[in-house]
């Protein structure tokens, strides 16, 4: 993880922000074979948590970089400035090199 020299004022924000979310629901059904599972979708998922995001000053930015593989990077920006963040290489392990 990382994040900006200090995450004073974002860290409250997402402790507001985790109080507020509750369980999305998971409206989306597949069947392989014997075994069927549910899933919530991206749509669904930012429809519940947007209004929330914006009454804690947060946003979410996914932004892809390539290089010699495909990252996501994950920022939660605070309008203080203040953010946190991650990446994953979605090439390792899971997905085919194109």
């Amino acid at each position: 993880m990382k994040s900006s020299p200090s995450i004073a004022k974002i860290a409250p924000a997402l402790i507001k922000f985790k109080s507020l979310i509750h369980n999305v629901s998971k409206e989306t059904e597949a069947t392989l074979k014997t075994h069927s599972y549910k899933w919530a979708t991206l749509e669904s998922i930012i429809a519940a948590i947007n209004d929330h995001l914006i009454a804690c000053d947060l946003t979410v930015l996914q932004p892809l970089r390539k290089k010699d593989s495909n990252i996501i990077e994950t920022y939660v920006l605070h309008t203080s400035g203040e953010w946190i963040g991650g990446e994953i290489d979605i090439n390792h392990g899971w997905m085919p090199k194109s």
